[in-house]
């Protein structure tokens, strides 16, 4: 979280979007390193691994596209997810939670920005929905406690709107954390 005072709209939301950027381009070249290094075994292999609790099976879009990128997609096998394909999903994972348009995270900021005060509000309580949807719920409360503490930042000129590419910008992003949203293989299934 920032300490310093936010100028105008177009500060906040360029330092909300400057770290899940970031970090998902970093998630994105560990994934594609990740997934050529990780084995393929048949999927009733994999089936019964994951039953066995001994393999977590784990997918994003992003991940996924990733698989077909380095060609490591093949009809019956499933990639056993290495160590390094592990820590891409973790990296999607904190991507999509920073990206979500809620209370003081990244995304709650850049929603903050282009949306105004009682939007953000709107998608703070959308986004504790989507986290218990897919499961967080740790995280879910976690975002509900602190967010009736500190609801979001406030820029010094809150009058002045958002410049149209930022707004543009905002859509795409929203895209990127859907795109992030890692769920267990058994939801996909």
């Amino acid at each position: 979280m920032s300490r310093s005072f936010m100028i105008n709209r177009d500060i906040l939301f360029d330092i909300g979007i400057s770290g899940p950027i970031a970090g998902l381009i970093i998630a994105v070249i560990v994934s594609v390193y990740g997934a050529s290094v990780s084995p393929l075994i048949s999927g009733t292999q994999a089936q019964i691994l994951s039953h066995s609790g001994l393999v977590e099976l784990h997918s994003s879009i992003l991940m996924d596209s990733t698989i077909l990128l380095v060609g490591k997609h093949i009809v019956g096998k499933e990639l056993i997810m290495s160590p390094v394909m592990y820590a891409a999903w973790f990296g999607f994972l904190i991507t999509f939670l920073n990206l979500l348009p809620a209370w003081q995270l990244d995304g709650g900021h850049i929603a903050r920005a282009t949306l105004g005060r009682k939007w953000h509000r709107i998608t703070t309580y959308a986004s504790i929905g989507v986290l218990a949807a897919v499961g967080y719920y740790i995280m879910a409360l976690f975002v509900l406690m602190f967010s009736m503490r500190s609801p979001d930042v406030k820029p010094l000129d809150d009058i002045s709107p958002l410049s149209n590419k930022r707004k543009k910008i905002f859509v795409l992003v929203m895209i990127l954390a859907f795109l992030c949203v890692p769920l267990p293989f058994s939801i996909l299934s």
